[in-house]
């Protein structure tokens, strides 16, 4: 973000003061602004100048004092002053060096960058700004190239690199194009930018000056019989030819010759002392460069030098003529292949670079294409693969720069007197992911980075990153609230935030396994695990705030009361966020052991039968979609041959009817018969009367009242339940954590009405319900003070049961398959009387039977097909919040936490819940264990410790190490303060164990990875990770030792602690 940009301060500059230097050359682009201006106003212009200008003298008696304190501030002439600071009053620097040294001002406004560098603004010793503009002659010093130079443009890509100040060159491709300036890119007043109007005479060596233009007029002087005027001839072609040229103009200025405007302006350059700067890339350009400089005893710069190979081991001869060399080298943004020839002979520019210094000789760099001036740092950086040190470069990037162009008294360096032109590093200068944070010309910030996508790079000599692992000199790249990177070396945007710590250690953020933290003060009210803690969490506990600054990032909540509470996990950030609810159930054993386990075992077995209830109905719903699947995909029958089968149906449906009546006499059944059937129906109904009657009732219900004021966990009951044949109903009611007998119940078939009454603090409570359609009821119950409240219940287990078939039954069916189908036999006579007639009538009968009953046999079975039962989709369970968390206890998703201190109801618990029950489960408290370490080497848990590390054990003099007992028996383990503001303890606590044989890998484990494995494996926090979230603790020293002080706290990638530094520090 450019916070004013140069365009925006260059619009407000209208304040010239009558008198001020050079004003009347003021131009704006290639136009001078007074000659614009009608001679009738000039005297009105230069009255209001002079009243701006007394304003103005007003206005500046009113000093701006600032004063910017940083871990180091890189001065460009020297080495870096630590904790350093720097006032600056009106845009000047007064006074700068370490912080204890300097005398603030007491009306200064303060700026403190912390670990960011401060270094001088970059001085640029060459560019092209002044434009292209090219004259037709081919030397013509007279021109400046201030006058291409455009005040107004937009520089903000230059300043936003941290370029302040700029050597601005003419057009380069005369022999002599003109004389260059300097001037700083941002600034109220047009002439104060104005550092060196004309800073160095331009020529230009190279091949790119040998390009003819229209005329070329060689200096000349009075014309004579003996020096007649030559004829105008063409542009010089070759480096001899230019150095005759040069050589004559020289001469000509030396002898003081007049009268002619080449001549005095390189006469001008000569007498101010001014370097010539000279273009030369060739050996032999550079050596002409350098011999015209002795001859005619002028400094010169070097530029584009290529052929320094030439004079290696000459440079100290140079030393009385070269004012300094510019070297310049290309920005590698891509990749060409030159010859092996190529690779052997050339070599890079920061070869030379020692030399030079060495030989005394200055030395100034830039970037080889006018394109890359925003890299001029990286160009720079790479001058430190020939050993340069950080200093020597950010002064060839600065003072040197300057000193070469003669402005060193004004810009350059951070020193009294200079103007507060520097720039704010995220890092050291030249470091590879240092980055440009803010720059400020005469002491007002023109460029602030966005930090928006927030990215932070934290460093320091050690981070810990989980398990006991640490990388030396590491980096960890945060955004957002999750860590992006963790390395020696990180991949990181230009814009990220350096945080750099020294000598400091950084490990992952602490967890405390059992607080009390978030609610603002103690749990009131008993919970069930029907209650969302994260709900009752309050971000502004002033007990949280203590407890960051000590380290806590991730803390744990409990509900109170001894069955079955939730435990929610969150962060202690200025929000407090909430990582799982539940993300553990407690179970607290207390008592007796027979009575803890009996208790805890209750809990585990209602919620699995819960459990399995919504299990088997998922089996049976993914098996109904199963067949409802296949029958979908089954072939439907073709409308005409349903037709057909009708119509044949219709014929047979007639044949049978004549049938059917010739033998309707033959059925009718004679009178024994008739008594015969008469039995059969008596006998049935007396086995109906045996038989009993449906059982909508006996079983188990869950019920729920309907009363928003109560709970929800006081809200649901249950039922037990047994229906008797006489319509009497027996059992127990669940409710408000009290069981009771129900009395006078009873149950009308015909009506489906249920009533029942029970006895509740000395009164009887009836309950009267009415049985729907499915078997659930709705009804009201007298419920004291509150009155009649609407209650509704459902049976979840039938405990009915069962009709099965009476034994005389089946008697009969198995006698009914067993003998054969009796049939009436003739006699011998009727044989002998059966005439040839009758048996072909019989015949025929027979053949008709045999149809009829093929007929009945198909019918029969389009019957049964007709009667197959429909496919019902299971019925779903009804949730009940109270038990949900099982679900993911029996999933093994998220942990027991079990709450005993009792040595034999720790081994019976973890028998119960790891064996029988088959969950994770951690031991919390455990103080037992320290008589008997070894108990648990037989079950896969894991243990909390604390609040108490230190325990007694009868006849031991001196307490028991806890949390070193259950290293050695290589238990999994963690810690809890079970404390509000005694959760900013827990560091100390455990301290005083690595003290007495904890080891520190063990101690710092135990208090950040180990508690996130215990909850879940897909767990974010305890450990430092790419994907984890950013929860950090810097330490100013190796972990637990007496002299560590916390630095700083970051929790999900926001720094929510920042320790101040003591007058002694």
């Amino acid at each position: 973000m450019v916070v004013a940009s140069s365009r925006n301060h260059f619009a407000k500059q209208h304040t010239i003061a009558a008198g001020s230097r050079n004003y009347e050359h003021l131009r704006l682009g290639n136009f001078d602004i007074m000659k614009l201006v009608p001679n009738s106003l000039v005297f009105g212009l230069l009255f209001a100048i002079a009243i701006g200008s007394t304003f103005s003298n007003v206005v500046a008696q009113q000093s701006k004092t600032d004063v910017y304190f940083a871990d180091q501030i890189w001065p460009g002439d020297g080495e870096p002053i630590e904790n350093g600071a720097m006032v600056v009053v009106d845009g000047i620097i007064t006074a700068i060096g370490p912080r204890d040294e300097v005398s603030i001002p007491g009306v200064a406004k303060q700026h403190d960058f912390g670990s960011q560098i401060l270094i001088p603004g970059l001085v640029l010793p060459q560019t092209s700004l002044g434009g292209n503009q090219t004259e037709e002659r081919t030397i013509t010093p007279q021109v400046r190239a201030l006058d291409g130079f455009d005040f107004f443009a937009d520089r903000d890509t230059l300043i936003e690199s941290g370029i302040t100040t700029v050597q601005v060159s003419p057009a380069r491709v005369r022999l002599m194009p003109g004389v260059g300036g300097v001037v700083k890119l941002a600034g109220d007043d047009i002439n104060d930018r104005i550092l060196q109007e004309k800073e160095s005479l331009q020529i230009v060596l190279t091949s790119a000056s040998r390009q003819p233009p229209r005329i070329y007029e060689p200096a000349v002087g009075p014309v004579s019989e003996d020096r007649p005027l030559m004829a105008t001839r063409p542009q010089v072609a070759t480096l001899s030819a230019s150095m005759a040229a040069l050589r004559q103009i020289f001469k000509a200025a030396a002898a003081g010759e007049n009268g002619d405007e080449i001549i005095e302006a390189v006469a001008e350059i000569i007498e101010s002392k001014k370097p010539v700067r000279i273009a030369a890339s060739t050996a032999p350009e550079i050596r002409g460069a350098v011999s015209l400089a002795k001859e005619f005893g002028v400094k010169v710069i070097l530029t584009d030098c290529e052929g320094l190979e030439a004079f290696e081991g000459v440079f100290a001869d140079w030393k009385d003529s070269v004012a300094g060399v510019v070297l310049t080298a290309n920005v590698p943004g891509s990749i060409s292949n030159p010859t092996l020839e190529q690779i052997e002979s050339k070599k890079e520019p920061w070869t030379f670079a020692r030399e030079l210094l060495d030989a005394g000789i200055p030395v100034s760099i830039a970037p080889r294409q006018s394109t890359s001036l925003t890299s001029s740092m990286f160009v720079a950086g790479q001058f430190m693969r020939d050993g340069l040190s950080h200093s020597e470069l950010l002064s060839a990037l600065t003072h040197s720069s300057a000193a070469m162009m003669g402005v060193d008294d004004q810009v350059g360096s951070l020193a009294e007197g200079k103007h507060a032109d520097f720039v704010v590093l995220s890092g050291k200068p030249f470091a590879m992911h240092s980055r440009v944070r803010s720059t400020y010309v005469g002491g007002e910030a023109l460029f602030e980075r966005s930090m928006s996508p927030a990215t932070t790079v934290v460093s320091a000599g050690r981070v810990y990153i989980g398990d006991g692992k640490y990388l030396d000199n590491g980096q960890v790249v945060v955004k957002g609230h999750t860590v992006r990177g963790v390395g020696n070396s990180v991949s990181a945007p230009a814009e990220a935030n350096i945080r750099q710590f020294k000598d400091a250690v950084i490990v992952p953020g602490f967890v405390d396994m059992g607080t009390g933290l978030g609610l603002g003060g103690p749990l009131s009210g008993s919970t069930t695990l029907a209650t969302k803690l994260g709900e009752q969490l309050y971000g502004d506990d002033p007990a949280i705030e203590y407890a960051r600054q000590n380290g806590i990032t991730t803390a744990l909540l409990s509900g109170g009361g001894g069955n079955a509470t939730p435990v929610v996990a969150f962060k202690l950030g200025n929000d407090a966020r909430v990582i799982g609810d539940p993300v553990a159930i407690k179970f607290v054993l207390s008592g007796t052991t027979t009575a803890a386990i009996a208790s805890a075992e209750k809990q585990l077995a209602a919620g699995k039968k819960y459990v399995d209830s919504w299990k088997k109905y998922e089996k049976d719903l993914a098996e109904y979609k199963e067949k409802l699947k296949a029958e979908a995909a089954k072939p439907k029958p073709k409308p005409e041959a349903k037709k057909d089968e009708k119509k044949s149906d219709s014929k047979e449906a007639d044949s049978k009817k004549d049938a059917d009546k010739k033998d309707s006499e033959k059925d009718k059944p004679k009178p024994e018969e008739k008594k015969e059937t008469d039995k059969d129906k008596d006998k049935e109904d007396e086995k109906k009367k045996k038989k009993p009657l449906p059982d909508p009732i006996t079983g188990t219900w869950e019920g729920e009242i309907d009363v928003e004021r109560i709970p929800p966990e006081f809200r649901v009951f249950s039922l037990e339940l047994e229906l008797a044949e006489d319509g009497t109903v027996t059992g127990t009611i669940a409710m408000m954590r009290q069981e009771v007998e129900l009395s006078n119940g009873s149950y009308d078939r015909d009506s489906r009405k249920l009533s029942m009454t029970m006895e509740r603090r000395g009164q009887e409570v009836e309950i009267s319900s009415e049985l729907d359609a499915d078997g659930a009821f709705e009804g009201t119950m007298e419920l004291g003070r509150m009155g009649e409240v609407k209650v509704t219940a459902k049976r979840t287990v039938d405990k009915s049961k069962k009709p099965e078939p009476e034994e005389d039954d089946k008697d009969e069916e198995e006698e009914k398959k067993d003998k054969p189908e009796k049939k009436d036999k003739p006699s011998e006579g009727d044989k002998d009387k059966e005439k040839p007639a009758d048996k072909d009538k019989k015949e025929t009968e027979k053949k008709s039977d045999a149809k009829d009953a093929d007929k009945k046999d198909e019918k029969a079975a389009e019957k049964k097909e007709e009667k197959k039962p429909a496919l019902k989709e299971p019925k779903k369970p009804k949730k009940n919040d109270a038990l949900e968390p099982y679900k993911a206890l029996f999933a093994k998703e998220i942990p027991a936490l079990v709450e005993t201190r009792e040595l034999f109801t720790i081994k019976e618990a973890a028998k119960l819940f790891t064996e029988k029950y088959g969950v994770r489960t951690v031991i919390v408290g455990a103080d037992a264990l320290a008589r008997e370490p070894d108990a648990l080497a037989d079950y896969d848990v894991s243990v909390i410790a604390g609040p108490k590390l230190s325990i007694a054990v009868p006849k031991q003099l001196e307490a028991t190490n806890l949390p070193q007992l259950l290293a050695n028996e290589r238990l999994s383990f963690a810690f809890q303060s079970s404390g509000t503001t005694g959760s900013g303890q827990l560091p100390g606590a455990i301290q005083y164990s690595v003290s007495r044989g904890l080891s520190t890998n063990d101690a710092l484990n135990g208090l950040t990875s180990a508690p996130a494995k215990m909850l879940s494996d897909k767990m974010t926090f305890g450990s430092i990770a790419a994907g984890n979230d950013a929860d950090l603790v810097v330490l100013s020293g190796p972990p637990f030792e007496f002299s560590t002080q916390i630095l700083a706290v970051m929790i999900d990638g926001v720094w929510v602690y920042e320790r101040e530094a003591t007058d002694s520090e």
